[in-house]
């Protein structure tokens, strides 16, 4: 007796929700059959994890994929604003370390020491081969750090500048 009035109750919810979808079906077509298609899923996952016939991890996944459907689209609208939040922090982390270095920051034991020269070294062709291969090794393109390349090339222009 008590399945055949569960069947009723089943009978009579199904019959009001048949007519509410049909109502919405004709405003709206697309949508409301992908909803209502991703309800079923669910439900339909939810009545197996229930009688044991699929683990509960297993109706959690499958529930959670259909429900990427709705938040996918609202994740593709927000990927601007996320990328200009990360552009901007990006960019102030760029500014703090990418400042230029002027030429009074940097004195002329402190130019010798980066390009590895001694007092008795100091000439323009010195200079200019240490200047040379440092940078190969410092520059951004070859895989090297643009503040250490600016290091370098200040103090080349640095000792440059002293001896004429």
């Amino acid at each position: 007796m008590p399945r055949i009035i569960l069947l009723f109750l089943c009978c009579i919810i199904g019959f009001f929700a048949y007519r509410w979808i049909r109502k919405q079906y004709q405003n709206n077509s697309r949508h409301t059959a992908v909803k209502l298609s991703m309800a079923l899923v669910v439900a339909g996952l939810l009545i197996l994890a229930a009688t044991g016939k699929i683990h509960w991890v297993g109706a959690a996944l499958a529930s959670l994929i259909a429900a990427l459907r709705f938040a996918l689209p609202m994740l593709i609208k927000s990927l601007p604003l996320i990328a200009r939040l990360f552009g901007q922090r990006q960019q102030a982390n760029r500014s703090q370390s990418d400042t230029p270095i002027t030429s009074t920051q940097m004195s002329k034991q402190e130019a010798m020491d980066v390009l590895g020269l001694s007092k008795e070294q100091l000439n323009e062709e010195a200079i200019i081969q240490a200047h040379r291969g440092l940078i190969q090794k410092v520059h951004p393109d070859r895989g090297g750090n643009a503040h250490l390349a600016q290091r370098v090339n200040l103090a080349k222009d640095c000792l440059l500048k002293q001896l004429s």
